[in-house]
C-alpha cells in the first residue's frame, strides 16, 4: 500500500508540521472554550492564562535552543511535545484557576 510512497526528508518534515498545526489549532480551541465553560475562568484570569504561556515561551527559548545545541534538535523537539501533552493533561485533570 505504501510500496511507492517516497519518504524523504521534506515530505516528512511538511507531514509533520501539517499534523502539528492541524492539532495545535483544535487543541487551542477547544483549551480556550474548556477554560471558559468548565473552569469557568474569568476575562482577567483567561488574559492571566494567556500571558503566563506566553512568557512561558518567551522564558524557555533559550534553555530550548542549548539543549538543541548541545544534544540535537530533534531530542528538543520530543522534549517540548511530551512537555505540551503532560501541560494540557495537567491544565485538563486540574480544572480551576490557582
Amino acid at each position: 500500500m505504501f510500496s511507492n510512497l517516497k519518504l524523504n526528508a521534506r515530505t516528512v518534515y511538511i507531514f509533520i508540521e501539517f499534523s502539528a498545526s492541524v492539532f495545535f489549532a483544535m487543541m487551542f480551541t477547544v483549551t480556550s472554550l474548556y477554560e471558559a465553560t468548565v473552569a469557568g475562568l474569568t476575562p482577567v484570569q483567561l488574559i492571566l492564562v494567556g500571558t503566563t504561556l506566553e512568557i512561558s515561551a518567551f522564558v524557555f527559548e533559550v534553555p530550548t535552543g542549548i539543549v538543541a545545541d548541545v544534544y540535537s534538535r530533534r531530542s528538543s523537539i520530543i522534549i517540548g511535545y511530551i512537555l505540551m501533552g503532560l501541560g494540557f493533561l495537567i491544565e485538563g485533570l486540574f480544572p480551576s484557576f490557582l
